[in-house]
């Protein structure tokens, strides 16, 4: 016959046994109920349509030229100028 500390060692080991596999089963459950992540906010965001500013001036060259030292000053990225028809057209 076993000893009473043996028995008792026995029994503890049959509950962990079987307590322990629930734990497991229930951990993994909850990780897969787990919602996904949603998709990123900023992909749905719409970008604002492009800004347009007319100026009547007397000098267009030097007008262009200001308006370009503007926008660089300001980081603005491909700064372009097109004359068309007495019009100078600066756009970035």
């Amino acid at each position: 016959m076993q000893s009473v500390k043996a028995q008792m060692a026995d029994q503890e080991k049959k509950a962990d046994d079987r307590v322990l596999p629930r734990a497991a089963k229930k951990k993994e459950s909850y990780r897969m109920v787990a919602p996904a992540i949603p998709p990123p906010m900023a992909a749905s965001v719409a970008q604002p349509p492009p800004a347009s500013v007319f100026v009547r001036v007397e000098n267009l060259n030097t007008a262009a030229m200001d308006a370009e030292k503007i926008l660089s000053r300001y980081n603005a990225k491909k700064v372009t100028r097109q004359s068309v028809e007495g019009r100078i057209i600066v756009r970035a």
